[in-house]
């Protein structure tokens, strides 16, 4: 079943916002990733663990886990 995990990073430029988007589309199960740059907040729908996505990415930033649910 598709979760939707929504995950809060600390971002502040362009090279960092690619890096992350790179790490999260490599982890398997994800379908999809959308970034508020607004928010800072990366939204991933598909498979993948929760906590896999946020260690991945608290290796070189800031993440904080906002929320975990099924996806619409």
């Amino acid at each position: 079943m598709s979760k939707k995990i929504v995950l809060k990073v600390g971002i502040d430029c362009e090279k960092c916002k690619r890096k992350a988007m790179k790490t999260v589309a490599g982890i398997e199960g994800v379908d999809s990733i959308t970034f508020d740059e607004k928010d800072n907040k990366i939204t991933v729908i598909g498979d993948a663990d929760p906590v896999c996505l946020t260690a991945s990415l608290r290796r070189f930033v800031s993440t904080d886990l906002v929320s975990v649910g099924p996806s619409k």
